[in-house]
């Protein structure tokens, strides 16, 4: 880490966005410094200001969990937005769930949708296993147990360990045809 730092300071300090970025990362967990989430703030403003999605998403995330900072939902969806914008994952994702809680915003299950169909198609398997579950539970008006498997599966083939039980329990409410089509699907979207 100490490598680390010695290399990305001179270019943080002369203003490269992914420099900043990563000292706000090193500081922020701690790695070759004493953990200090003001001055990673710090360093992430710097690159977030610059236009960094990366870092807006971690300007975000410090808001809306509170460290170094009161915890702040609206100023972090903001941060989320700009990030969004970007089409950066994470920060589709992170929007996505400030509109399933309605944190920060208005609850919108069909914005919130949206936003983790578009990080899903990216391979971000939170999302994926979010938009599972927002079909399962009938967040929408009507549950789609079909769209459920499909997603909860490919969440599953990235990883994602809790995916296995809303896709086994999406399962319980579809056909053997249609699990046999679901997961054909899951697969395809795997691929491509």
């Amino acid at each position: 880490y100490a490598t680390a730092m010695r290399a990305w300071l001179p270019l943080a300090n002369s203003g490269v966005f992914e420099a900043q970025n990563n000292m706000g990362h090193m500081y922020e967990e701690g790695l070759g410094v004493a953990q200090n989430y003001t001055t990673a703030m710090q360093w992430y403003r710097k690159a977030a200001d610059g236009g960094l999605a990366e870092a807006q998403q971690n300007v975000g995330l410090l808001y809306y969990y509170g460290y170094g900072v009161a915890e702040n939902a609206r100023e972090a969806v903001r941060w989320f937005r700009q990030a969004a914008k970007q089409d950066l994952a994470e920060g589709l994702y992170m929007l996505g769930v400030a509109y399933f809680e309605g944190q920060g915003t208005l609850a919108s299950a069909p914005t919130a949708i949206d936003l983790f169909l578009k990080a899903a198609k990216k391979g971000h398997a939170g999302a994926q296993l979010m938009a599972a579950n927002v079909y399962l539970n009938g967040d929408l008006g009507d549950i789609d147990a079909f769209a459920a498997y499909v997603w909860a599966d490919v969440a599953a083939r990235s990883g994602n360990a809790d995916a296995a039980l809303v896709r086994d329990y999406a399962s319980f409410k579809i056909s053997r045809a249609e699990i046999t089509r679901a997961a054909a699907a899951a697969k395809a979207c795997q691929e491509t």
